[in-house]
């Protein structure tokens, strides 16, 4: 009881405004005398006072359900209390025999997010995901479903004005029934792998799941390049059936040997000509130097270094986790040749490369005047 009172006392503690400090009242003296009826004998719970309103707002900043749905047995003031709650956060590892529980607990018209992240629970215990809530906007499903061996998820779920969608799990359009979702606006699917062999199956799963829409204004993409890429070929086919879309966030883990992105990155683009920003994200912890070798598979595609490509939309690019090398020097030249109508392009380097002002000038220098460049790079510890 006493640790439920503390976090309760942390979570009132807000940054910032005139906000009051907490009660200091100790938890002992607080639930002193509580007949479980939540009567206090007039020892003056400050906190249960509250209206609901408010009280609904100091569980919103507890770090889950499940620590919001302990609350309950503060009192009777407290039960059922956190079932009202619009967000439902359920992070890793998620208990998913619990996370049932919760869910069937819940007042569903009042959610609307829903976060359940299961990577490291215990994968058979979840058989089938249902939610029937009217008003959920975001839903966020990671790794609930998705074993090594393969397991064909199943869920029913009935949110009519979902905008938000991470279905960063398996998914098969057979067993996964997600409605209509008429209002969806963003989409981020399971990871796809770039090179492989024909027919990859765990790339099967983004595909059929970007099949379902024809427009998206933001569509999130992972692309893996796998570490032994010998007798490997692209995958084409992660790109066929897309939706239109205005954002393309592009996630890029490029192994720990350092790939070359061009063709691909390429291919995509050619796909998604209509968008107006772009944002690409190379990921630290596996970035190093590129050391593979130009007879790997991802140089073999070298069409991106002389064809043309017209991205009359594209107004806003941001790029992280560059390296400087010459491979990225050369893509960012022809990026900003394809690009008539850009007006700001970002680009970051990871902090522990050291690059030369050449290689900023020389990107300067292919930068069309009304073309805002920003260069974001860390010199003796600072940016």
């Amino acid at each position: 009881m006493r640790g439920i009172w503390e976090k309760f006392r942390a979570a009132l503690c807000i940054s910032g405004g005139n906000r009051r400090p907490p009660p200091t009242r100790s938890p002992a003296y607080l639930v002193a005398g509580d007949d479980e009826g939540g009567n206090w004998q007039g020892q003056g719970d400050l906190i249960s006072a509250l209206p609901d309103d408010m009280l609904l707002l100091v569980l919103l900043r507890l770090p889950s359900a499940a620590a919001a749905a302990r609350t309950s047995v503060l009192s009777r003031r407290w039960r059922r209390l956190w079932a009202q709650l619009p967000c439902l956060l359920f992070p890793e590892p998620a208990d998913l025999a619990r996370t049932r529980a919760s869910l069937a607990a819940h007042a569903a018209p009042a959610l609307h997010l829903l976060h359940i992240v299961a990577s490291d629970a215990d994968a058979a215990a979840l058989q089938k995901l249902t939610i029937m809530a009217p008003m959920l906007r975001q839903l966020v499903v990671y790794d609930c479903f998705y074993v090594d061996g393969g397991r064909q998820p199943v869920a029913q779920i009935s949110a009519p004005v979902l905008e938000m969608l991470w279905w960063d799990d398996a998914y098969d359009m057979s067993s996964v029934q997600l409605g209509e979702l008429a209002h969806l606006q963003e989409l981020r699917t399971f990871s796809t792998v770039g090179y492989g062999f024909h027919g990859y199956p765990y790339n099967w799963d983004p595909i059929m799941l970007l099949q379902r829409f024809q427009k998206i204004s933001i569509l999130h993409l992972h692309i893996i390049y796998p570490p032994n890429m010998m007798d490997s070929q692209y995958l084409a086919e992660i790109i066929t059936l897309r939706p239109d879309i205005v954002e393309l966030s592009l996630g890029l883990r490029l192994s720990p040997i350092g790939h070359a992105f061009g063709p691909c990155v390429f291919d995509l683009l050619s796909i998604f000509s209509g968008i107006r920003k772009l944002k690409m994200k190379i990921h630290e912890e596996t970035k190093v130097e590129p050391i593979c070798s130009l007879g790997c598979v991802c140089h073999q595609s070298q069409n991106w270094e002389t064809e043309e490509l017209y991205l009359n939309s594209l107004q806003e690019v941001e790029i992280c986790g560059l390296w400087g090398s010459e491979h990225e020097l050369t893509f960012l030249k022809r990026l900003l040749k394809w690009t008539a109508s850009l007006k700001t392009i970002t680009l970051v380097l990871d902090p522990s490369v050291i690059v030369s002002d050449q290689f900023c000038q020389e990107l300067l220098g292919h930068s069309r005047p009304e073309t805002c460049m920003k260069i974001y790079l860390c010199r003796n510890g600072s940016v």
